[in-house]
């Protein structure tokens, strides 16, 4: 069997307990041999089993390809979804906007607490950590592909990850599984392919337990990882959108503080930026001018000794003032409560700079309201994306803030948010 009794897969099925199984399916040998391998030890399967085949657009076979898989996993009983992507030529690595691209259509077809599974193997873990060691990756890239890791609203797992190419293409013989070859495996244009074809042979007539070790470093670099990581937790606590990064330079060396602001950026969901442009927005810290961070659709900004991250967005135009109101830019705004308080009255959405003034709650009096986002520490870019309710000319409710003086009954829920700031925290 390919997935034999002490596989870890069997420990972690017992310890999640996952709500079902997402096979990534390409209709290569490695997949299908996952696919036939779980279809043989279903009945130990805690879960049900569907499969995937992400068809990228790239090649004109791709359809062929998704019906064979279709096929294929039907004759074992395994319902499988063919997803389409709009891809398009661009710059950049595409092997990578590829990678990106597949997961997130995976990702979005995983229910909460569901398991996507692929069938990388020990030979995929050499190739990978050659390739991240080509690039002078740190230990981030060493330590090449995790065999599980959260993912989604639930994990992803690699169950052959120590399983070496030869294994699987002989339980792919004994079983007769029928499989596909891509002919972009053999074009020497991809980095993979140039290592798989040309240096990796090399190595192994040098080193026969090349594949073997290079595995083996890569765990050692996991397992690093991991406790570097939870350190660097530890240290961040609930940082999420803000980063106190003076404090924290006051406190830990720079080679510290570099391993916070790349652990922060993880912890936010965000891929991290290549590695020149973040070491020189790290250079522009020290200094004392402005420093900005762009990269996608991803920035961060230093303001107040603080780094905030944030999505680019441009709010469109104020839109009608409705009890549910989309605001492109800005996010959904609902009415929850004091709809008695706007009823007949000229109400409109705006957004800051404005000549406007607000009354806090407990204060006597009105004043500014570029004074009061000042005082309170806002930055400047997030000032221009709070929704602002005006009631009869004067300022009610403010996104972030709440409502104001003598509107206190008036309640939005701000939803979708274009930043993912949480304003309270700033102050």
């Amino acid at each position: 069997m390919l997935l034999t009794d002490d596989s870890p897969f069997w420990r972690w099925q017992a310890a999640y307990r996952p709500s079902a199984f997402l096979l990534a399916l390409s209709g290569g040998r490695d997949s299908m041999a996952l696919l036939q391998a779980l279809t043989l030890q279903r009945a130990q399967l805690s879960a049900p089993l569907v499969a995937c085949y992400v068809n990228h657009g790239w090649s004109a076979a791709g359809a062929e390809w998704g019906v064979f898989c279709q096929r294929e996993a039907a004759a074992r009983g395994v319902p499988c979804d063919i997803v389409t992507l709009d891809w398009q030529a661009g710059q950049g690595n595409a092997e990578a906007r590829a990678r990106a691209l597949r997961y997130q259509a995976l990702a979005a077809r995983l229910p909460p607490r569901g398991v996507l599974l692929t069938a990388h193997h020990r030979d995929d873990q050499a190739e990978t950590f050659l390739l991240q060691a080509l690039r002078g990756s740190g230990l981030d890239g060493l330590a090449a592909m995790p065999a599980r890791r959260t993912f989604a609203d639930g994990e992803h797992w690699r169950p052959l990850l120590d399983v070496p190419r030869a294994v699987i293409e002989d339980f792919v013989a004994a079983h007769h599984v029928p499989y596909l070859d891509d002919p972009s495996n053999d074009d020497p244009h991809y980095a993979r392919n140039r290592l798989r074809l040309e240096a990796l042979p090399a190595l192994r007539d040098a080193f026969p337990q090349a594949d073997a070790t290079l595995a083996r470093s890569a765990a050692w670099l996991g397992e690093a990882l991991a406790v570097q990581q939870g350190l660097l937790d530890g240290i961040l606590g609930e940082a999420t959108t803000v980063l106190p990064w003076q404090a924290l330079c006051e406190r830990f060396d720079a080679a510290t503080c570099k391993a916070l602001l790349r652990r922060w950026l993880q912890r936010a969901g965000q891929p991290l930026p290549p590695a020149a442009r973040l070491l020189s927005f790290i250079e522009a810290l020290a200094g004392n001018g402005h420093a900005e961070l762009r990269y996608g659709a991803t920035v961060v900004l230093q303001h107040r000794g603080a780094l905030h991250l944030f999505q680019a967005s441009t709010p469109q135009a104020p839109p009608p003032f409705a009890p549910q109101t989309v605001w492109p830019g800005v996010g959904e705004l609902s009415l929850r409560a004091g709809a008695d308080l706007l009823a007949g009255r000229d109400c409109r959405w705006a957004l800051y700079p404005c000549a406007a003034h607000w009354q806090e709650p407990g204060r006597r009096y009105a004043e500014s309201l570029k004074n009061v986002l000042q005082r309170k520490g806002v930055p400047p870019w997030l000032r221009r994306r709070l929704p602002l309710l005006v009631v009869d000319g004067e300022c009610a409710w403010l996104g972030g803030f709440g409502a104001a003086a003598g509107w206190q009954g008036l309640v939005f829920d701000w939803q979708k948010q274009a930043h993912f700031v949480n304003i309270r925290r700033l102050f």
